[in-house]
């Protein structure tokens, strides 16, 4: 996934600092052109969770089916359901190189 290094790292240092968030706040962060955090260009959300999803050092604490997961207000103020995210830490203390944006992926670091 060479396309998505700067967004993967950018989530991880969002995610440092926040322990845990959800999908749509870290959008927010990312989308946030004059925050620390923010993309020049932005993303769109399904960059975003492909990113979440596929790659093992983010974990998914609450899914976005479940009763407890978190309810944001959308654009038309209506209440949606989120995932909540956080880091695989093990992960990042077995192969602190991850947080570099020049590393092309986390897959050859697979979770057994």
């Amino acid at each position: 996934m060479p396309k998505t290094k700067r967004l993967r790292t950018k989530i991880i240092k969002i995610l440092m600092e926040y322990e845990s968030l959800a999908t749509s706040e870290i959008f927010n962060h990312l989308n946030n052109s004059c925050g620390p955090f923010g993309l020049r260009h932005g993303c769109v959300m399904g960059t975003l969770n492909n990113v979440l999803g596929k790659e093992p050092v983010f974990l998914k604490m609450v899914d976005s089916e479940s009763e407890n997961a978190p309810r944001i207000a959308g654009a038309d103020d209506c209440l949606r359901a989120n995932s909540l995210w956080s880091l695989n830490r093990s992960l990042l203390a077995e192969a602190p190189s991850l947080v570099d944006p020049t590393v092309n992926s986390f897959l050859r670091h697979r979770v057994k």
